[in-house]
C-alpha cells in the first residue's frame, strides 16, 4: 500500500470513528470528505472507484439524500428485471448474490 493511500484511508477510518462518536447519521463520514480527496483517491488506485447508486433509484424521489424525482420509465424497467441478476449485472453495484456454484 502506497503512503498516500495508507494516509487518505487512515483519515477516513478516523473521521469514520469520530462521526460515529458524535452522531447517528451513518453518512456523515461520506458528507465530509471533500472532492479533492476522493479525486485523490481515486487517482491513487488508478480510477476505480465508482459512485454506487441504488439499482432501484429511478423509483424514488430522494437518493443518498438527493431529490431527483421519479422516473416513471425507469422505474417500470427495473421493477420487471428486479430479480434478474443479468439484468442488474452491469448496474454496480446492483448485482445480485446467487450462492456458491460448486
Amino acid at each position: 500500500m502506497s503512503p498516500l493511500l495508507f494516509t487518505l484511508f487512515t483519515l477516513l477510518v478516523s473521521a469514520h470513528c469520530v462521526a460515529a462518536a458524535t452522531t447517528q447519521d451513518p453518512t456523515t463520514v461520506i458528507k465530509t470528505v471533500g472532492a479533492t480527496t476522493w479525486a485523490t483517491l481515486n487517482k491513487t488506485v488508478g480510477g476505480r472507484l465508482h459512485t454506487a447508486v441504488p439499482y432501484s433509484a429511478p423509483c424514488f424521489a430522494t437518493v443518498n439524500n438527493l431529490t431527483v424525482g421519479v422516473d416513471a420509465a425507469a422505474c417500470s424497467v427495473v421493477q420487471s428485471n428486479y430479480t434478474d441478476p443479468l439484468s442488474r449485472q452491469p448496474n454496480f453495484p446492483a448485482t445480485m448474490f446467487v450462492g456458491p456454484i460448486y
